[in-house]
């Protein structure tokens, strides 16, 4: 069993981390994500999603239920129980179907009327910007801001 603890922001001098405790069969690691404190603002702690999407495919492939103590969103929830999960483990004998227990939050966040997602350069990503990026775009939807993360040591 992964347990995500409640998310909090942390100042580490001029930064700020959005951390969660994870524990997983009672090994706890805190696991976090660093910006420039003047992006404070604007980290979730509120709700566990960023967590969920970051350890769920480690928890499909090595036979993890998942339980969140802070709410997930109420759409992301539904489309990763509903399509995600069935498609990744329907035609394979190794993945494993996550059980994911967790408060269901279905109100809107607080924002700065800004719209982002991450890019890769694939196929994936490209197809996004270029969907959400056009002006013929659903207004709310359109692309403002880009996150490319070097996570590689």
């Amino acid at each position: 069993m992964i347990t995500i603890r409640q998310p909090k922001v942390l100042s580490c001098q001029n930064k700020s981390r959005l951390n969660a405790e994870i524990d997983v069969d009672g090994i706890v690691t805190a696991v976090w994500f660093e910006v420039d404190a003047e992006y404070a603002p604007y980290l979730c702690h509120e709700r566990s999603d960023a967590f969920l999407i970051g350890l769920l495919y480690w928890a499909i492939l090595n036979g993890h239920d998942i339980r969140c103590e802070a709410p997930v969103g109420e759409e992301l929830l539904y489309q990763i129980t509903t399509d995600l999960i069935p498609a990744l483990v329907t035609h394979s004998s190794v993945l494993y179907h996550s059980k994911i227990t967790a408060p269901i939050d279905t109100g809107c966040l607080p924002n700065a009327g800004a719209v982002g997602t991450g890019i890769s350069c694939g196929v994936d990503s490209f197809h996004v910007l270029a969907k959400q990026a056009s002006p013929n775009g659903t207004k709310n939807l359109r692309l403002t801001h880009l996150a490319f993360n070097n996570s590689h040591r």
